[in-house]
């Protein structure tokens, strides 16, 4: 019991590491760190610390799979395990790019931008299908679960889509620079929440620990 509860008091971390990962992004703005340090790289150490919590989340829901044996949680596993490759290999501004040419540019969005927005939304809806499908057959503790995990995905798309969708077309200075912070770093906030939860679950149903009260 000890190794794990020592590792569920490292995440309380999670939430001071975003911060500060923030706090850098502001400094790389000022001319003070290098491009890495900047959370809209790719290549950045905010996103590989992302990649980090997207793949963690993706192996949890996978171990609840395997333990409660609902359909709920091989959902879970899918989307996260997606969100992973999507974020780690540029899946839908890959796909995005490819599908440009059936657009036009409007609104201050690129073309580009309506690919991606196509590939992410039919994503998204594939996901919720496939979600109210297994959620009409799935267990009670597995579809409260799913109840709290599924506000903080739409959380999660506001700031990965809409809000991603305004910092595109706002370009001028200031607003474009706060936009990237509110959407990566309301990214970075969500999926530690996540995580958090998702883990609390897993001590709880997998290995048998009582949650930690209050």
């Amino acid at each position: 019991m000890k190794p794990f509860a020592r590792f569920k008091s490292a995440l309380i971390i999670l939430i001071p590491l975003d911060a500060a990962l923030i706090l850098l992004h502001c400094l790389y703005l000022q001319g003070m760190l290098g491009e890495r340090f900047s959370i809209e790289n790719e290549m950045g150490y905010a996103e590989s610390y992302q990649h980090i919590k997207q793949l963690a989340v993706a192996l949890a829901a996978f171990a609840l799979l395997l333990k409660g044996a609902d359909l709920l949680y091989l959902c879970w596993t899918l989307l996260f395990t997606y969100l992973f490759i999507d974020d780690s290999f540029e899946l839908h501004e890959t796909l995005g790019l490819r599908l440009s040419n059936n657009f036009t540019s409007a609104y201050g969005l690129r073309t580009q931008d309506y690919g991606e927005l196509l590939v992410s939304i039919t994503a998204g809806l594939v996901f919720v299908v496939l979600l109210a499908i297994s959620y009409r057959r799935g267990k009670r503790k597995a579809r409260d679960e799913s109840k709290v995990l599924l506000p903080m995905v739409l959380v999660l798309a506001f700031f990965g889509i809409l809000v991603d969708m305004a910092h595109v077309e706002v370009a001028s200075n200031p607003w474009h620079h706060r936009l990237g912070i509110i959407e990566d770093g309301g990214e970075l906030l969500v999926m530690s929440i996540i995580l958090w939860y998702v883990f609390t679950n897993l001590q709880e149903n997998v290995l048998g620990l009582p949650r930690r009260r209050a």
